[in-house]
């Protein structure tokens, strides 16, 4: 609501939030930071963990558009509020994933 008088705002909604947020980053460097983050954590964990990342929805397309196999476009991966992806992490890519309903 605060931002609903905002021209700039406005205006990179309006264009489906593909430039970059007004003072931001765009989309490409998100993704990319998100996918940084990701690795980074993910090579901390022992094989044969089971670990949850609890994430926003634009997290969890980036990082699944980068690793899910096959290779899926970047708003395929759109989840609800409350919905889950879980997969399978192979040390490389993410396997047998499935969306919740």
């Amino acid at each position: 609501e605060e931002l609903a008088e905002n021209d700039a705002y406005r205006s990179w909604v309006d264009s489906w939030c593909r430039g970059p947020i007004p003072g931001g980053e765009d989309m490409e460097e998100v993704k990319a930071r998100c996918c940084r983050a990701f690795e980074a954590s993910i090579s901390s964990c022992k094989d044969g963990s089971t670990v949850a990342f609890v994430v926003h929805g634009g997290t969890i397309m980036a990082l699944m558009e980068a690793f899910a196999r096959p290779k899926q476009d970047f708003y395929t991966y759109h989840v609800a509020n409350g919905q889950y992806i879980l997969g399978d992490w192979d040390g490389t890519a993410i396997l047998s994933c499935g969306k919740s309903e």
